[in-house]
Protein backbone atom coordinates (compact mmCIF):
# COMPACT_ATOMS: atom_id res chain seq x y z
CA UNK A 1 0.00 0.00 0.00
CA UNK A 2 1.21 3.45 -0.92
CA UNK A 3 2.34 5.88 2.07
CA UNK A 4 1.16 9.07 -0.40
CA UNK A 5 -1.88 10.49 1.08
CA UNK A 6 -5.14 10.56 -1.52
CA UNK A 7 -6.23 14.27 -2.40
CA UNK A 8 -8.99 14.10 0.63
CA UNK A 9 -6.24 13.14 3.08
CA UNK A 10 -3.81 15.91 1.88
CA UNK A 11 -6.78 18.18 1.98
CA UNK A 12 -7.57 17.08 5.37
CA UNK A 13 -3.59 17.79 6.46
CA UNK A 14 -3.45 21.34 5.32
CA UNK A 15 -6.60 22.13 7.18
CA UNK A 16 -5.09 21.64 10.29
CA UNK A 17 -1.78 22.93 9.27
CA UNK A 18 -3.62 25.87 8.99
CA UNK A 19 -5.21 25.46 12.07
CA UNK A 20 -2.38 25.53 13.98
CA UNK A 21 -2.11 29.09 14.76
CA UNK A 22 -5.94 28.98 16.10
CA UNK A 23 -4.56 27.90 19.71
CA UNK A 24 -2.41 31.27 19.29
CA UNK A 25 -5.25 33.47 17.67
CA UNK A 26 -7.58 32.30 20.42
CA UNK A 27 -5.27 33.37 23.23
CA UNK A 28 -4.79 36.90 21.52
CA UNK A 29 -8.30 37.47 21.38
CA UNK A 30 -8.88 36.65 24.84
CA UNK A 31 -5.55 37.87 26.30
CA UNK A 32 -6.75 41.43 27.42
CA UNK A 33 -9.66 39.75 30.06
CA UNK A 34 -7.44 37.37 31.30
CA UNK A 35 -6.22 39.14 34.90
CA UNK A 36 -4.33 35.76 35.56
CA UNK A 37 -0.81 35.92 37.64
CA UNK A 38 1.53 36.36 35.29
CA UNK A 39 3.51 32.04 35.90
CA UNK A 40 -0.35 31.13 34.33
CA UNK A 41 -0.10 33.70 31.75
CA UNK A 42 3.38 32.26 30.52
CA UNK A 43 2.29 28.53 30.75
CA UNK A 44 -1.07 29.76 28.92
CA UNK A 45 1.26 31.43 26.22
CA UNK A 46 3.59 27.99 26.01
CA UNK A 47 0.94 25.36 25.94
CA UNK A 48 -0.38 27.63 22.70
CA UNK A 49 3.32 27.34 21.40
CA UNK A 50 3.75 23.72 21.77
CA UNK A 51 -0.19 23.46 20.57
CA UNK A 52 0.74 25.12 17.23
CA UNK A 53 4.19 23.26 17.06
CA UNK A 54 2.97 19.41 17.41
CA UNK A 55 -0.57 20.27 15.14
CA UNK A 56 1.45 21.93 12.41
CA UNK A 57 4.20 18.58 12.86
CA UNK A 58 1.43 16.73 12.47
CA UNK A 59 -0.16 17.90 9.92
CA UNK A 60 2.91 17.99 7.67
CA UNK A 61 3.68 14.50 8.23
CA UNK A 62 0.15 13.69 7.65
CA UNK A 63 0.15 15.50 3.78
CA UNK A 64 3.39 13.84 3.53
CA UNK A 65 5.25 16.96 2.19
CA UNK A 66 8.43 15.79 3.02
CA UNK A 67 8.37 13.29 0.52
CA UNK A 68 7.66 15.84 -2.78
CA UNK A 69 10.47 17.73 -3.02
CA UNK A 70 9.00 20.09 -5.25
CA UNK A 71 6.04 20.95 -2.73
CA UNK A 72 9.03 21.21 0.02
CA UNK A 73 10.59 23.90 -1.82
CA UNK A 74 7.36 25.83 -2.61
CA UNK A 75 6.07 25.50 1.09
CA UNK A 76 9.79 26.56 2.28
CA UNK A 77 9.84 29.48 -0.27
CA UNK A 78 6.16 30.47 1.18
CA UNK A 79 7.14 30.34 4.96
CA UNK A 80 9.79 32.61 3.93
CA UNK A 81 8.46 34.46 2.29
CA UNK A 82 5.97 35.06 5.09
CA UNK A 83 8.58 35.34 7.78
CA UNK A 84 10.36 38.57 5.44
CA UNK A 85 7.26 40.56 5.31
CA UNK A 86 6.28 39.83 9.19
CA UNK A 87 9.87 40.95 10.03
CA UNK A 88 9.74 44.27 8.14
CA UNK A 89 6.42 45.32 9.48
CA UNK A 90 7.62 44.15 13.44
CA UNK A 91 10.10 46.79 12.87
CA UNK A 92 9.12 49.59 15.56
CA UNK A 93 5.72 47.86 16.26
CA UNK A 94 4.83 48.41 20.30
CA UNK A 95 4.06 45.63 22.44
CA UNK A 96 0.98 44.33 22.80
CA UNK A 97 -0.60 46.44 20.01
CA UNK A 98 -2.39 45.05 16.75
CA UNK A 99 0.52 45.22 14.63
CA UNK A 100 2.89 43.68 17.30
CA UNK A 101 0.29 40.69 17.63
CA UNK A 102 -0.39 40.39 14.06
CA UNK A 103 3.45 40.02 12.76
CA UNK A 104 3.85 37.63 15.69
CA UNK A 105 0.92 35.42 14.53
CA UNK A 106 2.55 35.53 10.66
CA UNK A 107 6.49 35.47 11.75
CA UNK A 108 5.08 31.96 14.09
CA UNK A 109 3.18 30.96 11.15
CA UNK A 110 6.11 31.11 8.90
CA UNK A 111 8.29 28.95 11.55
CA UNK A 112 5.81 26.48 11.17
CA UNK A 113 5.80 26.06 7.66
CA UNK A 114 9.76 26.43 6.94
CA UNK A 115 10.63 24.69 10.09
CA UNK A 116 8.31 21.91 10.07
CA UNK A 117 8.42 21.01 5.90
CA UNK A 118 12.29 21.51 6.53
CA UNK A 119 12.29 18.66 9.27
CA UNK A 120 9.46 16.76 7.29
CA UNK A 121 12.01 16.47 4.26
CA UNK A 122 15.11 15.34 6.10
CA UNK A 123 13.04 13.29 8.72
CA UNK A 124 11.32 10.94 5.85
CA UNK A 125 14.60 9.66 4.36
CA UNK A 126 15.91 8.40 7.77
CA UNK A 127 17.19 5.76 6.61
CA UNK A 128 16.66 3.31 9.56
CA UNK A 129 14.53 3.75 12.93
CA UNK A 130 17.26 2.98 15.03
CA UNK A 131 18.97 6.43 14.12
CA UNK A 132 16.66 8.72 15.79
CA UNK A 133 18.56 7.68 19.40
CA UNK A 134 22.27 8.94 17.85
CA UNK A 135 19.69 11.76 16.26
CA UNK A 136 18.60 12.48 19.73
CA UNK A 137 21.93 12.50 21.64
CA UNK A 138 23.93 14.66 19.01
CA UNK A 139 20.91 17.35 18.76
CA UNK A 140 21.15 17.47 22.90
CA UNK A 141 24.86 18.14 22.87
CA UNK A 142 24.50 20.43 20.33
CA UNK A 143 21.29 22.28 21.84
CA UNK A 144 23.21 22.41 25.29
CA UNK A 145 26.16 24.07 24.29
CA UNK A 146 24.51 26.53 21.64
CA UNK A 147 21.89 27.91 23.91
CA UNK A 148 24.10 27.13 27.35
CA UNK A 149 27.78 28.44 26.65
CA UNK A 150 28.53 31.71 26.34
CA UNK A 151 29.95 31.98 22.75
CA UNK A 152 26.55 29.29 21.88
CA UNK A 153 24.39 31.32 19.24
CA UNK A 154 21.37 30.22 20.50
CA UNK A 155 22.07 32.16 23.46
CA UNK A 156 24.10 35.15 21.57
CA UNK A 157 20.59 35.45 19.40
CA UNK A 158 17.88 35.28 22.09
CA UNK A 159 20.05 38.46 24.02
CA UNK A 160 19.68 40.50 20.73
CA UNK A 161 18.21 43.88 21.57
CA UNK A 162 16.25 43.91 18.49
CA UNK A 163 12.75 41.92 19.34
CA UNK A 164 12.34 42.04 15.40
CA UNK A 165 14.91 38.94 14.72
CA UNK A 166 13.30 37.39 17.78
CA UNK A 167 10.17 36.98 16.25
CA UNK A 168 12.30 35.38 12.83
CA UNK A 169 13.78 32.60 15.21
CA UNK A 170 11.34 31.61 17.51
CA UNK A 171 7.77 30.84 17.40
CA UNK A 172 6.02 33.55 19.67
CA UNK A 173 2.57 33.40 22.19
CA UNK A 174 0.70 36.80 23.26
CA UNK A 175 1.22 36.71 26.76
CA UNK A 176 -2.19 37.86 29.05
CA UNK A 177 -3.18 40.52 29.81
CA UNK A 178 -0.95 42.69 27.81
CA UNK A 179 -1.18 40.43 24.80
CA UNK A 180 2.92 40.91 24.14
CA UNK A 181 4.32 38.55 21.83
CA UNK A 182 7.09 36.85 23.62
CA UNK A 183 9.41 33.94 22.01
CA UNK A 184 8.74 30.62 23.09
CA UNK A 185 9.99 27.47 21.13
CA UNK A 186 12.80 27.83 19.11
CA UNK A 187 12.91 27.16 15.18
CA UNK A 188 15.09 24.00 15.29
CA UNK A 189 12.68 22.63 18.25
CA UNK A 190 10.00 22.85 15.14
CA UNK A 191 12.62 20.96 13.00
CA UNK A 192 13.02 18.11 15.02
CA UNK A 193 9.26 18.25 16.23
CA UNK A 194 8.24 17.37 12.59
CA UNK A 195 11.47 15.03 12.05
CA UNK A 196 11.02 12.95 14.36
CA UNK A 197 7.42 12.48 13.41
CA UNK A 198 8.46 12.00 9.63
CA UNK A 199 10.94 9.36 10.80
CA UNK A 200 8.04 7.32 12.49
CA UNK A 201 5.68 7.85 9.77
CA UNK A 202 8.81 6.25 7.25
CA UNK A 203 9.30 3.16 9.50
CA UNK A 204 5.67 2.35 10.39
CA UNK A 205 5.98 3.62 14.08
CA UNK A 206 3.17 4.54 16.34
CA UNK A 207 2.36 8.15 14.80
CA UNK A 208 -0.04 9.16 17.46
CA UNK A 209 2.43 7.62 20.11
CA UNK A 210 5.18 10.02 18.63
CA UNK A 211 3.40 12.95 18.22
CA UNK A 212 2.20 12.66 21.90
CA UNK A 213 6.09 12.25 22.86
CA UNK A 214 7.09 15.26 20.47
CA UNK A 215 4.00 17.53 22.95
CA UNK A 216 5.26 15.93 26.72
CA UNK A 217 8.83 16.74 25.62
CA UNK A 218 8.33 20.06 24.59
CA UNK A 219 5.98 20.65 28.20
CA UNK A 220 8.73 19.03 30.15
CA UNK A 221 10.93 21.64 28.70
CA UNK A 222 8.85 24.61 30.31
CA UNK A 223 7.81 22.98 33.00
CA UNK A 224 11.65 22.42 34.04
CA UNK A 225 12.46 25.91 32.83
CA UNK A 226 9.77 27.24 35.44
CA UNK A 227 11.34 25.08 38.24
CA UNK A 228 14.84 26.43 37.93
CA UNK A 229 14.00 29.52 36.79
CA UNK A 230 16.18 29.80 33.75
CA UNK A 231 15.18 29.33 29.73
CA UNK A 232 16.38 25.96 28.58
CA UNK A 233 17.23 24.25 25.79
CA UNK A 234 14.14 22.08 24.58
CA UNK A 235 15.93 19.49 22.30
CA UNK A 236 17.13 17.56 24.98
CA UNK A 237 13.61 17.04 26.34
CA UNK A 238 12.03 16.27 23.20
CA UNK A 239 14.99 13.49 22.65
CA UNK A 240 14.40 12.16 25.80
CA UNK A 241 10.55 11.43 25.55
CA UNK A 242 11.19 10.49 21.63
CA UNK A 243 13.56 7.99 23.09
CA UNK A 244 11.60 6.46 26.06
CA UNK A 245 7.45 6.47 24.65
CA UNK A 246 8.80 5.06 20.97
CA UNK A 247 10.81 1.98 21.84
CA UNK A 248 11.34 1.32 18.40
CA UNK A 249 13.77 4.29 18.19
CA UNK A 250 15.92 2.56 20.68
CA UNK A 251 16.72 -0.54 17.99
CA UNK A 252 20.36 0.23 17.04
CA UNK A 253 21.98 -1.91 14.74
CA UNK A 254 25.22 -3.23 15.12
CA UNK A 255 27.29 -1.24 12.89
CA UNK A 256 25.57 1.81 14.26
CA UNK A 257 26.46 1.46 18.30
CA UNK A 258 29.67 3.15 17.75
CA UNK A 259 28.02 6.10 16.41
CA UNK A 260 25.45 5.70 18.96
CA UNK A 261 28.96 5.72 21.48
CA UNK A 262 30.52 8.58 19.76
CA UNK A 263 26.74 10.83 20.22
CA UNK A 264 26.44 9.79 23.88
CA UNK A 265 30.33 10.87 24.38
CA UNK A 266 29.83 14.31 22.57
CA UNK A 267 26.58 14.24 25.65
CA UNK A 268 28.82 13.98 28.28
CA UNK A 269 31.47 16.63 26.80
CA UNK A 270 28.73 19.43 26.37
CA UNK A 271 27.57 18.25 30.10
CA UNK A 272 31.00 18.15 31.44
CA UNK A 273 31.85 21.81 29.72
CA UNK A 274 28.65 23.65 31.19
CA UNK A 275 29.83 22.24 34.51
CA UNK A 276 32.86 23.35 34.43
CA UNK A 277 31.47 27.31 33.21
CA UNK A 278 28.80 27.07 35.61
CA UNK A 279 30.41 25.85 39.04
CA UNK A 280 33.20 28.65 38.87
CA UNK A 281 36.18 26.20 36.64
Amino acid sequence: MSDRPDETQRARAWWLAAASLAPLALLAAVAPWCRTPMLVSLALAFGAVVAAVTIASHATVRAALGAHIPRALLAIAAGLSLGAISFFFARGASAGSLRDVATGLGSTGAILLTATTIGAVVGSRVPHRGHLLPVALVSTAVDLWSALAPEGPTRALATTPDPAWLRVLAASAPVAPSRAMEPMLGFADAIFAALYLAAAKRHALSLWRTTAAVALGLVAAGVVAVLVKKPLPALPFLGLFVVLFVRESRDVQREDRSAVLVAALLVVAACARLLWLYTGR
